[in-house]
């Protein structure tokens, strides 16, 4: 399951986001709709809890470029991660 949501302001200003299911013990890509000028944008994950169990476990950036960044999951389930970016 992915979901992105994408704004551009008139200034060039973007915010975009959405949710990804990690899987169970692996990196997963996430490449924006719009790419970012440079790497100085806000990005912020938030975990949802793992539907069979309620268990919560660390997810950890492993790269943000200006187009993308990839996570990685360390839960033996996979979890939903809501994502959202902010700059230009």
């Amino acid at each position: 399951m992915e979901t992105i949501l994408s704004c551009v302001h008139f200034d060039g200003w973007i915010e975009q986001g959405g949710s990804v299911d990690t899987g169970t013990n692996a990196t997963k890509q996430v490449t924006f709709l719009k790419q970012h000028a440079n790497n100085g944008y806000t990005l912020i994950l938030t975990l949802f809890a793992n539907g069979s169990t309620g268990d919560k476990h660390p997810v950890y950036i492993n790269n943000a470029t200006y187009s993308s960044f990839s996570s990685r999951n360390t839960n033996s389930n996979g979890q939903i991660v809501y994502w959202r970016t902010a700059g230009y």
